[in-house]
């Protein structure tokens, strides 16, 4: 079946025997297999590129990693893949990478039933002597994250981190080491968590503390959740490198609320047709009984943060309770009606988020739910993030949420990156949209606006 794939992806003609009615599209090929005295079996193909099918509803999942990374910058530009298997099936990644793969990394939860079968580089026919050489010169990046991998990255010279210690348990698979490559770095400590919710479940998250922690100090800390229905990986590089942000003197509180993927299809099924409700307990929950538990947390010095559905739950969450001190939205959604009829996902995404719900039928979803139209009700100081060019959550959903707390004489900053898109791509503006957080961040938890009023002067008008 593997085998004859990339020819009827090229072509829907001459298929192989037992191969029935093969359905081309720009993206997606379905053939069904038949096998004497069994049920027909449907196999899908979805492309690897920006417009390809990114929620896949299967018992087997069978992704092949060097097509996939190919296409990385433009599919993670828009969003993860979901990958729901309603029969606990199994996720199978096809690599030439023996060790540290870009699928380990995504589908490194255990609940996720992922494996990987490793295949030599070069039985794979698309690679040669050339390619595989080139791979050997290849350095591992300083700033690296998903959003620029390619396949120099994860093969030839790189290190497989484990964030477990102040220093990185680390496998050398190459001929760099991480004592050569960042001699004298000490790395934020990563600890698992969890707590019993209201409703019965039990929640997981992980935090971070600083290499220099002492659990004598107060630490001001900042609450990270899912963006889409995409739990959050424990990775050194990644669109916030919540690592290096532990190191500025933060706690770091990962939470996996009630809606994330992976965890069971009755858990991920609760962010249909809630926007926030459940998730937004579980967070609000969560941060309370971590400050509570953990001495080290000044309760008084607590922000958060997330972008595209993190984004909205980060307005959400401040019309919802006054626990949080600062925080900040990045391509978040305020008005999830505009929303709706807006970027190229959002009526999409909506079909499953909203289970066919429409703004003309569900007022308490698409109006109440809205940070926007509750707006009057949020006092903490929210910075907004967006690219604008983002196709995503377009950029007027920051700037109508913006220019309401401004009305309201609230405090609230936006920051608008020219020509980005749904994530901040290009490096030198994203190490100013990186710094930019960072500084927002000191300003309101740690009573320092130094960095902020650097960057952006208050002027009189």
């Amino acid at each position: 079946i593997l085998g004859n794939m990339p020819a009827l992806l090229a072509s829907a003609q001459n298929p192989p025997p037992n191969w029935q009615g093969p359905v081309w599209s720009a993206t997606t090929l379905t053939c069904q297999v038949s096998w004497p005295g069994q049920p027909a079996s449907t196999f899908k193909a979805f492309a690897s590129a920006g417009g390809a099918a990114r929620s896949f509803t299967a018992d087997l999942v069978i992704l092949d990693e060097w097509a996939f990374q190919q296409a990385a910058r433009e599919i993670w530009a828009s969003a993860y893949p979901t990958i729901n298997r309603p029969s606990g099936g199994q996720v199978i990644g096809l690599s030439t990478i023996e060790r540290g793969s870009l699928f380990e990394e995504i589908f490194l939860n255990p609940h996720n039933g992922f494996h990987k079968i490793f295949l030599p580089w070069n039985t794979d026919p698309r690679r040669d002597s050339a390619w595989y050489s080139a791979t050997l010169q290849a350095k591992l990046p300083a700033y690296q994250d998903r959003l620029t991998y390619g396949r120099n990255i994860v093969c030839g010279d790189t290190i497989q981190c484990v964030e477990s210690a102040v220093r990185p348990q680390c496998t050398p698979f190459g001929k760099l080491k991480w004592e050569t490559l960042y001699p004298g770095l000490r790395t934020a400590s990563c600890h698992e968590w969890q707590f019993r919710a209201t409703r019965g479940d039990d929640i997981k998250g992980f935090y971070y503390l600083p290499a220099d922690f002492d659990a004598q100090s107060h630490y001001p800390m900042i609450v990270y959740y899912y963006g889409g229905c995409t739990p959050t990986s424990r990775l050194t590089r990644w669109h916030y490198p919540l690592s290096a942000l532990a190191n500025m003197g933060f706690v770091v509180l990962v939470l996996e609320p009630s809606g994330a993927s992976g965890f069971g299809q009755e858990f991920a099924a609760r962010h249909v047709g809630t926007w926030g409700d459940e998730s937004g307990d579980d967070i609000i929950e969560g941060v309370k009984a971590f400050c509570e538990e953990m001495a080290f947390v000044d309760a008084s010095k607590v922000g958060c943060m997330g972008a595209s559905y993190g984004g909205f739950m980060t307005q959400y969450l401040q019309t919802r309770t006054d626990i949080f001190a600062v925080a900040v939205s990045h391509a978040g959604i305020s008005n999830i009606a505009s929303y709706w009829g807006g970027g190229y996902w959002g009526y999409s995404y909506s079909q499953t988020s909203m289970a066919n719900s429409y703004p003309w039928t569900r007022k308490d979803l698409y109006v109440d739910q809205s940070p926007l139209f509750n707006a009057d009700k949020i006092h903490t100081p929210i910075l907004f993030v967006h690219g604008t060019g983002d196709t995503n959550v377009p950029v007027g959903e920051s700037i109508q949420m913006y220019t309401a707390l401004k009305l309201l004489g609230r405090p609230t900053a936006m920051v608008l990156v020219e020509g980005e898109n749904h994530w901040i791509i290009e490096m030198q503006k994203r190490i100013k949209w990186q710094n930019t957080i960072w500084a927002w961040f000191a300003k309101y938890l740690q009573d320092d606006d130094e960095w902020w009023e650097h960057m952006y002067s208050t002027k009189t008008l």
